[in-house]
């Protein structure tokens, strides 16, 4: 077969156009979406920030140059824009490809387009060490190659949970296991600088070093350059939860150990998460076994760490079965939106919701809404404010026989705005899971996930959502 050169040319141009159009528009149908990341290997565990332009940067777990999931696991990050166009190197950007394995990043956006992401490392071979990276908007690392050393403090850093410093820079907090052997883990945290520099005490402040173990460290902004930083703590008989606020110089703002948010002696308290109230405190939500099953409890702390709500805290859902692995975000007046996985019967699952106001008054109902009730099992829900009162929620979904992402928007009223049982974001072949997302700036959201389409293993996909459900570019 033979071709004109003006044939050539032009089978060459069209060859163009259909790759930019394959990558500068978001997908409008669930069995596509965009590869932020196809390489060998398995990508795994996927964070996402906003990018401040409508799009977001991705950081993940990384695997192409190793033989699986851990095992000399490397640290990329992917930037895309609001058309659904990647805007880094194919793949990704390598932040971190040090010897052995770096795992579980966290990433916090720097305010300019890129962002700071957090990492355990174990390139020294013993316990994981804590590293950090800062990505410009272009893709470049900025500091130091393979990322600079935030915590290397023996016994191993792990679980880590950033939010900005609202100047550039990031706060840090992890469970920390620098304490006499045998004695648990208590917690610590840091504030590293636009420019690299760790701006606290070497190696950390300490936010709790009480007896037993404290773990799980979920954090917020207390607004005034500082954060609030809620764990698990097993000091008692019983695991419960207690807080801390730290201000911008590293100092702590309440008592040493933190305040006890919720005490209850029958204990068996977990997965706390944290919300800003607006006005240098915070929300506290958590799993809570004081009863005969799994419910969700929330408790108000004040700017000086006083308890605003009921000893112990105020049910957001008591109903039968089991209530568990609660997410939250702030409904910009002061309250919250909270969402968790419920399991009201046997072999049943839902997601559900509840609004909390600043009061701790319930708006939805003794044991809040149902935002997906399909068969299957609709699990691991996390949600981002809606800018409106409401928010934007997503989860992983087997109703369709294998998991998938769905999402659903809810207003102010805990009236489910988008399809009933939610929008499907994904549903290609395969698993899909592991769902995380940010708003896009223009009423809808960026959600980024793990997923199985193909049978190399797991890589990184992403899709837009518009504020009306649609997904791609439309409203």
């Amino acid at each position: 077969m033979s071709f004109r050169v003006g044939s050539l040319a032009a089978l060459g141009a069209l060859t163009v156009l259909l790759h930019v159009d394959a990558h500068a528009a978001w997908p409008t149908d669930s069995f596509r979406n965009v590869p932020l990341c196809t390489a060998d290997g398995p990508q795994v565990d996927p964070a996402i920030a906003a990018d401040g332009a409508g799009g977001a940067i991705v950081a993940w777990q990384d695997a192409r140059h190793s033989l699986g999931i851990g095992s000399d696991a490397d640290i990329y990050a992917q930037r895309v824009d609001a058309n659904g166009l990647t805007r880094w190197a194919f793949n990704g950007v390598g932040v971190c490809t040090a010897a052995k394995h770096q795992i579980a990043p966290a990433i916090v956006a720097d305010g300019a387009g890129g962002a700071i992401i957090l990492w355990s490392d174990a390139r020294g071979g013993g316990p994981l060490v804590t590293y950090a990276q800062h990505v410009s908007a272009g893709g470049v690392p900025m500091w130091s190659p393979d990322g600079i050393i935030v915590c290397r403090a023996f016994g191993g850093q792990m679980n880590l949970a950033a939010v900005s410093d609202g100047a550039g820079g990031a706060i840090v907090a992890w469970q920390d296991g620098r304490a006499a052997s045998g004695s648990g883990f208590d917690i610590y945290a840091q504030r590293i600088d636009g420019a690299g520099m760790l701006r606290w005490a070497i190696n950390g402040v300490p936010l709790c070093t009480a007896a037993a173990t404290q773990t799980k460290p979920a954090i917020a902004s207390d607004g005034a350059g500082g954060a609030i930083v809620a764990w698990e703590d097993s000091r008692s008989a019983a695991t419960n939860v207690y807080a801390q606020r730290v201000d911008a110089n590293g100092a702590r703002l309440w008592p040493m150990d933190g305040v006890a948010v919720c005490a209850s002696p029958r204990g068996g308290l977990g997965f706390p998460t944290v919300a800003a109230d607006g006005v240098g405190g915070a929300i506290i939500a958590w799993e809570d076994h004081r009863g005969t099953s799994a419910d969700v409890y929330a408790q108000r702390i004040g700017a000086s760490g006083a308890i605003q709500w009921a000893d112990n805290g105020v049910a957001l859902c008591a109903a039968a079965g089991d209530q568990i692995q609660p997410a939250m975000a702030s409904d910009d007046s002061g309250g919250v939106i909270v969402v968790w996985e419920s399991h009201p019967n046997p072999g049943s699952t839902e997601v559900d919701a509840q609004h909390v106001q600043p009061s701790g008054a319930l708006s939805w109902g003794a044991d809040g809404v149902t935002l997906c009730g399909a068969p299957g099992r609709p699990s691991r829900p996390t949600l981002v404010a809606d800018g409106h009162g409401g928010a934007i929620v997503t989860w992983e979904d087997t109703r369709g026989g294998t998991s998938d992402v769905y999402a659903q928007r809810v207003n102010g009223a805990g009236t489910s705005q988008w399809t009933a049982q939610g929008v499907a974001v994904s549903t290609a072949d395969k698993d899909q899971a592991a769902p995380r997302l940010v708003p896009d700036g223009a009423g809808g959201v960026i959600i980024t996930w793990e997923d199985h389409r193909s049978d190399a293993g797991w890589d990184v996909y992403a899709q837009r959502v518009s504020g009306g459900g649609a997904l791609g570019g439309g409203q």
